[in-house]
C-alpha cells in the first residue's frame, strides 16, 4: 500500500510538472508577437496588399510565410483572408504581388504576380521523334515574352530562330523559374505554331518580333494575364520610365548566371538619335545606323536587360493610368550589360502593331485582348 501511494504521489507530481510546462510553453507562445504560417492561412493579411500588419521584423525560414500574430487578437469576420480580385483589362500590374509577399525581394526583382502576362520561354536542342520534346531537354528558359491572346505569345524571332514549334514551350504566370513552390501553379503550354516576322534578319536583328500559337489555350488568373500593346507608330516620350524584365543574367553578377526570381530593372526611354550617337561611341563605329523597327532605354550604369533576357518586354506606364502598363519593346540585343551611358536596344512593338494585327486576323484570333483602347476607353491621335 505504501508502495503503491508512493508510486501514485510521483505520477500526480510528473503529472503537475506536465501541465505546468504546457502551460508555460502556452504562455511563451502568448508572448510570441506571432508565428510563422502560410501567408494564406493568416488573417491579419490583405492578399491584395502586402502593407499588412504582420511583424516584418521576424524572418520565416519558407518564402511563402508571414509572422502572424495569434488569431484569438483579430475579430471573427477577419478570420477568412481576402483574395485580391482579377482586374478586367490589359496591362493591370500588381505592384504588390498577389498575395501578400513572404519572401523579402531586392530592389530589382518582381513580386510573385506582378506582371501577370510575362512568360518563360522555354526551348530544347532537338524535337522527340512523333511529338514534343523530351523531358531531359524540354525546361531550358532560353527567353521570355507577354502574353497578348489565351492562345498567342509575342517574343522576339531571335529566341525561337532555327526551333520547330514542338521544341519550344512556355509557362504562364511564371515568377521563379529554380523552384516550383509557388502561391499558385504556373501554367505550361506547347507551342503547335511560329509566325515570325517575314523580314526577320537573325545577323542584325531587324524586324526582331514573333508570334508563338499555343496548343490550348492559357486560363487567366491572379498571376495571369494580358499585355497593352501600344498603337502603331506610338512611342513613350524620351526620359519616361520603363520597366526591362527578364530571367536573364544580372548585370553585377560576373559568372554569368541567370536569375531565378523574375526581374525588373526601371530604365529611361531614349530618343532613337541620341541612341544612335550613343552606339557610334561603342565598337560599331561612328556609321552606325539604327534600324527603324528599334527603340532604346537605358544607359545608366548597372541598369540593364542582359544575356537572358531576349524575349522579354519592356513596359512603360500610361501617362493618363500609371497603374497600366504598356509594352512599348521587346528585349533584343545591346553591347555589354549596363555600361554606362551605353543604351539597351528593343524591338518596337509600335512599329510592328499593324503586322501583329494582321497576323492575328490571319489566325482568326481576337485582337481585344491587348487593345488598351478597347478595353480601357482610352483613345489615342498622338504621333511620335
Amino acid at each position: 500500500m505504501r508502495r503503491w501511494c508512493y508510486a501514485l504521489a510521483v505520477v500526480l507530481v510528473a503529472h503537475g510538472s506536465l501541465i505546468r510546462a504546457e502551460n508555460a510553453t502556452a504562455a511563451a507562445e502568448e508572448q510570441k508577437p506571432c508565428k510563422c504560417v502560410p501567408y494564406y492561412t493568416c488573417p491579419e493579411v490583405d492578399a491584395s496588399d502586402e502593407r499588412n500588419k504582420n511583424d516584418e521584423s521576424i524572418q520565416c525560414e519558407n518564402f511563402l510565410e508571414v509572422c502572424c500574430k495569434s488569431p484569438h487578437s483579430v475579430s471573427r469576420r477577419q478570420l477568412a483572408p481576402s483574395r485580391p480580385s482579377m482586374k478586367k483589362g490589359c496591362g493591370y500590374r500588381n505592384p504588390y504581388g498577389v498575395g501578400a509577399s513572404g519572401r523579402r525581394v531586392t530592389d530589382n526583382e518582381a513580386r510573385f504576380g506582378e506582371f501577370p502576362w510575362v512568360v518563360a520561354v522555354m526551348t530544347s536542342e532537338k524535337p522527340a521523334q512523333g511529338g514534343h520534346s523530351s523531358t531531359q531537354t524540354e525546361n531550358t528558359s532560353k527567353c521570355g515574352g507577354s502574353l497578348i491572346h489565351p492562345k498567342v505569345v509575342l517574343t522576339g524571332a531571335h529566341c525561337v530562330s532555327g526551333k520547330e514549334a514542338n521544341q519550344v514551350k512556355i509557362r504562364a504566370g511564371e515568377w521563379n523559374i529554380l523552384d516550383d513552390d509557388e502561391p499558385i501553379a504556373a501554367q505550361e503550354r506547347y507551342v503547335e505554331r511560329i509566325v515570325a516576322h517575314e523580314d526577320f534578319n537573325g545577323g542584325n536583328l531587324f524586324n526582331d518580333v514573333a508570334l508563338l500559337v499555343l496548343s490550348k489555350s492559357v486560363n487567366p488568373a491572379e498571376n495571369i494575364g494580358f499585355a497593352c500593346l501600344p498603337d502603331q507608330e506610338y512611342s513613350p516620350a524620351p526620359g519616361a520610365w520603363c520597366y526591362a524584365t527578364g530571367w536573364g543574367k544580372d548585370v553585377s553578377d560576373d559568372e554569368n548566371r541567370s536569375q531565378g526570381i523574375l526581374k525588373k530593372i526601371g530604365v529611361p526611354v531614349v530618343a532613337n538619335p541620341d541612341c544612335q550617337d550613343a552606339l557610334r561611341n561603342t565598337i560599331l563605329g561612328k556609321h552606325f545606323k539604327l534600324h527603324q523597327s528599334f527603340m532604346c532605354a537605358g544607359g545608366e550604369e548597372g541598369k540593364d536587360a542582359c544575356k537572358g533576357d531576349g524575349g522579354n518586354p519592356l513596359l512603360c506606364p500610361l501617362p493618363e493610368k500609371q497603374e497600366v502598363f504598356v509594352q512599348s519593346g521587346i528585349v533584343a540585343w545591346g553591347i555589354g550589360c549596363g555600361k554606362d551611358e551605353t543604351p539597351g536596344v528593343y524591338a518596337s512593338v509600335a512599329f510592328f502593331r499593324n503586322w501583329i494585327d494582321e497576323e492575328m486576323h490571319r489566325l482568326q484570333l481576337d485582337t481585344s485582348y491587348y487593345s488598351y483602347s478597347r478595353n480601357l476607353g482610352i483613345s489615342r491621335n498622338i504621333k511620335s
